[in-house]
């Protein structure tokens, strides 16, 4: 009898012991999805940014072209 009332409360440890493994690691990937997504956020700013100082420096160089009047 007392066996089983040991085999119940490892169980029952093992059980929370499970969700707290379970709610940590998912915290941890929460926190890595969030992490990815700034910086995902942060390389379309940088590769938007890109073409527009491009289009900028090529503008910049055909005006400097031009023969002056």
């Amino acid at each position: 009898m007392i066996k089983v009332f040991q085999w119940i409360s490892i169980g029952y440890y093992s059980i929370i012991y499970l969700k707290l493994f379970l709610f940590c690691f998912s915290t941890i990937l929460l926190c890595e999805l969030i992490m990815a997504s700034e910086l995902l956020e942060e390389f379309i700013a940088m590769t938007q940014q890109q073409p527009d100082e491009s289009e900028n420096e090529d503008e910049n160089e055909n005006e400097d072209e031009s023969p002056p009047s």
